[in-house]
């Protein structure tokens, strides 16, 4: 029996799947098998079985599951203890992060942090803040990034960087007389909107400031639903409607000039970055280095 070997369990219970935790271990699909298999012959039991398309705990994998994890942890702890002493960490760093941070934040902070220790290397899964927070909360990836805070106290919040969010509409004529000022509220509840799906920060923070001004939401004539921002800011520019986008996304838009970027100065388009871990797990030595350096960090990246 290796640290491998009840990784790989481990990771295939969290994952249900073999080809996703070998993907998330950098290994091939039969190695991962072969894993498994010299476990189950080890310990004498059938660790994992296939329910339907995925792959589930037995009653003996239930049973050895926790005491796994704990060895982990505790090599986790071996290590960091050990790579602090001789200051060289190695290893992948996989972070579950929302788009913004994902696009604009996180490579800034890799560049940063690859200066301190070179031996790290990353793996960003990119996807919305609701499934960020699923991801972390399952156990899939130790550390993600994104601004939403959920009334959950299994998980911890590292506040480190921020950003705002600002209004976008078409460039053109009608909206070009309200340049340098702001759009009548009455002119923006007739307006069409476009949005990114459900569960983006962006379409939330949009629709909790239009609600703020008085719009009656059940009225708003949402025209399409997009999956990324680049689409969002594109469908504006040719006139399909407005949006509310972050403004470090519009600002590195490389063709801002088709619209037009209303900026309100309202609370509740501020937002921060948040890392977040679960708080009883025991970070691996890389991840620990990781949420180390942003917080030592905090205030570098905030988003002007």
């Amino acid at each position: 029996m290796n640290i491998n070997q009840i990784e790989s369990f481990i990771r295939i219970a969290q994952y249900g799947s073999f080809s996703a935790a070998a993907k998330i271990l950098y290994i091939s699909q039969p190695t991962i098998s072969q894993q498994i298999k010299a476990l189950e012959a080890e310990v004498g039991a059938e660790l994992l079985i296939r329910s339907g398309k995925n792959i589930v705990l037995s009653d003996a994998g239930k049973c050895y599951f926790d005491y796994a994890k704990k060895v982990i942890d505790n090599n986790n702890l071996g290590l960091s203890a050990l790579q602090e002493f001789t200051h060289s960490y190695k290893g992948v760093l996989n972070i579950a992060s929302s788009t913004v941070p994902a696009q604009y934040t996180l490579p800034q902070v890799i560049a940063d942090m690859h200066t301190s220790y070179p031996g790290i290397k990353y793996n960003i899964s990119q996807m919305d803040s609701d499934k960020v927070i699923d991801t972390i909360n399952e156990g899939i990836i130790e550390i993600g990034v994104t601004s939403s805070i959920y009334n959950n106290t299994n998980l911890q919040f590292i506040p480190f960087s921020g950003d705002h969010f600002v209004l976008i509409a078409p460039r053109n004529s009608f909206f070009l007389q309200f340049k340098n000022k702001k759009i009548p509220n009455e002119i923006l509840f007739k307006q069409n909107y476009v949005w990114r799906h459900e569960g983006s920060i962006a379409r939330k923070t949009g629709l909790t400031f239009l609600k703020s001004i008085g719009f009656n939401l059940d009225t708003m004539n949402i025209v399409a639903e997009v999956q990324t921002t680049e689409s969002i800011i594109h469908a504006v520019s040719c006139g399909l409607g407005l949006s509310v986008l972050s403004k470090v996304v519009v600002d590195n838009y490389a063709n801002k000039d088709k619209i037009l970027v209303f900026d309100y100065d309202s609370q509740l388009l501020d937002r921060t970055f948040f890392a977040i871990f679960i708080k009883q797990r025991i970070l691996t030595p890389i991840s620990k280095a990781f949420i180390d350096f942003i917080s030592n960090n905090d205030k570098k990246y905030l988003h002007k």
